[in-house]
């Protein structure tokens, strides 16, 4: 009987396709405008997020000045589930070298910063193996003339009782790193290397206790840079980040979904009204047809399943036209700004799921709409169709 009343359903709708037509487009009036709302809101803000995940320093926080960090320090922050990666930073007088090509009069004076593998700085970029081998930043290389493969001549000097003495080295340049990676010249290089380095220039043996001057970490997640800025400031550690920045993209996610979800919820409400009167005086004035329905054998169930299945054909069809509409413009937006836009970046987009999310959400609130209607066409006794005849 339920199947019965399903195809009388739409039997019914094909027959009054005129109004069906007027129920769909003004459901499509109602979400396709909030589609394209919720597609620029995610179109931003993903370019926005993406921006500041393909810069990994978004993610670091630095060490301001020189203090004394012990290896279970450091071995105490890498575990914790939130910091992504952290690295000790020698003295930053000690953290230098001159490089030059060998047999060239060049010589270059670049920052010492100690890597490892998973490194966000490197990217995908292998880090070096050992003391011998250092990861260039792409400044530095261009002022040297260098690429990955080139073996080059190293320096560290310091005096002592007045004499100028030098630490040389051969090393190889493994790669070099994209420009956006470290805007300085440097070398990046083993921790092993800075700590030969720092060790020659202070004239001491390596020790047990070593003391770091600091550090550079960085947080798994964007949301957890603050927290964590925080808290090492709270202990006192001068910080540098960019948690300002990180919670400027963070609050316009947080307000532009707000005043999504204020406008859909609006427009949501007013055609949850308007759907369900529709669907009410649909009932009421078919009142004798559905009384005859009863009488000839259809039950109370099967009459409550009228007016649902007229809302989820309704819903179901102004879905679609609302995704088409929703495409359409998200064309037009797209082409408008492309001239702006990164590779792969779009300022209005949705995914297959959020489509599906959103059609979802339009099939549970039509449905919610016909309840009433359902229940009022249930209670249809089939005597009312013999007064009325």
């Amino acid at each position: 009987m339920i199947m019965l009343a399903g195809r009388l359903a739409l039997a019914d709708l094909a027959h009054e396709r005129r109004l069906f037509v007027c129920f769909v487009f003004g459901l499509a009036a109602v979400l396709a405008p909030l589609l394209v709302l919720f597609g620029l809101k995610v179109g931003v803000i993903d370019a926005l997020r993406r921006q500041l995940l393909d810069d990994p320093r978004t993610r670091e926080i630095v060490s301001v000045g020189n203090r004394g960090f012990d290896r279970q320090w450091f071995d105490t922050m890498q575990a914790r589930s939130e910091i992504a990666f952290v690295m000790p930073r020698t003295r930053s007088l000690a953290a230098t070298i001159e490089l030059s090509p060998s047999g060239s009069a060049a010589v270059l004076t670049v920052d010492l910063v100690a890597t490892a593998a998973g490194d966000p700085l490197l990217g995908t970029v292998t880090a070096p193996a050992d003391q011998n081998g250092i990861v260039l930043s792409r400044s530095a290389a261009e002022r040297l003339g260098v690429a990955g493969g080139v073996r080059l001549d190293a320096v560290a000097t310091r005096i002592i009782d007045g004499r100028r003495e030098a630490l040389r080295l051969a090393v190889q340049v493994g790669a070099v790193l994209a420009p956006e990676a470290y805007p300085r010249p440097a070398a990046f290089a083993t921790l092993g290397l800075l700590e030969a380095v720092e060790d020659y220039r202070d004239n001491t043996a390596a020790g047990g206790g070593r003391l770091y001057a600091g550090f550079r970490l960085y947080a798994r997640r964007l949301e957890q840079v603050g927290a964590l800025s925080s808290e090492l400031q709270r202990g006192d550690i001068e910080v540098r980040d960019h948690a300002e920045e990180i919670a400027r993209v963070l609050l316009l996610d947080r307000n532009l979904s707000m005043i999504l979800a204020i406008v859909a919820a609006i427009g949501g409400a007013g055609y949850v009204v308007s759907l369900g009167a529709s669907l009410w005086a649909q009932v009421e004035r078919k009142r004798r047809d559905l009384a005859l329905l009863r009488l000839i054998g259809l039950t109370a169930a099967g009459l409550l399943c009228f007016p649902l299945v007229q809302a989820l054909a309704v819903a179901l069809a102004g879905s679609l036209l609302a995704a088409l509409g929703f495409a359409v413009v998200a064309l037009v937006v797209n082409g408008y700004f492309s001239a702006g836009l990164q590779a792969g970046d779009a300022v209005c987009r949705l995914g297959p799921m959020q489509i599906l999310a959103a059609v979802g959400v339009t099939l549970l609130v039509a449905l919610l709409a016909a309840g009433l209607a359902g229940r009022r066409a249930a209670r249809v006794e089939p005597w009312e169709g013999l007064r009325d005849g």
